[in-house]
């Protein structure tokens, strides 16, 4: 332990930024994480694709999913959206980009799960933190095990 009143020196191993440096974007979604921590699911608002729009919109700013919000508010609705998008794997697909192995995901990267994890659908999508995929789940957001991931998107 340095006492408080001697000074670090620049080029000591100990000289580290406090408090740790966090680019905005991933600080944004820290915030986002926090805040939606306890919102339950709701089609349209909190579903597992506005969830992860949601993410990527704090991380980068880029809204990927501004021509879908509130154009469905059901179950039903929201099937009928991703079909004329060529279901969740495509709707994932044409708007995040680049797919990332799992050995090689950041936080804030996208992750789409298989069927059956979340939902009875074909998969739900859930935001990489902290090696972890985390999910939009009926009483809040649901920590994954990485097994369940079936592929990947970077978010940047």
């Amino acid at each position: 332990m340095i006492p408080w009143t001697q000074t670090i020196r620049p080029e000591s191993p100990e000289a580290q930024p406090w408090p740790p440096y966090i680019p905005p974007g991933l600080h944004r979604l820290q915030l986002l994480i926090v805040a939606r921590q306890c919102t339950r699911f709701a089609w349209g608002s909190h579903d597992c694709a506005l969830w992860a729009a949601d993410a990527v919109l704090a991380r980068t700013g880029r809204d990927i999913a501004a021509d879908v919000r509130g154009t469905y508010s059901t179950g039903l609705q929201a099937m009928r959206v991703m079909r004329q998008h060529g279901g969740l794997f495509g709707l994932a697909s044409a708007r995040l980009g680049s797919r990332v192995a799992l050995a090689r995901a950041a936080d804030g990267d996208i992750a789409l799960l298989r069927a059956g994890v979340c939902t009875s659908g074909d998969g739900a999508l859930a935001v990489w933190w902290q090696g972890r995929p985390v999910a939009a789940g009926a009483a809040g957001l649901v920590v994954v095990e990485p097994a369940a991931v079936r592929t990947m998107w970077r978010a940047a």
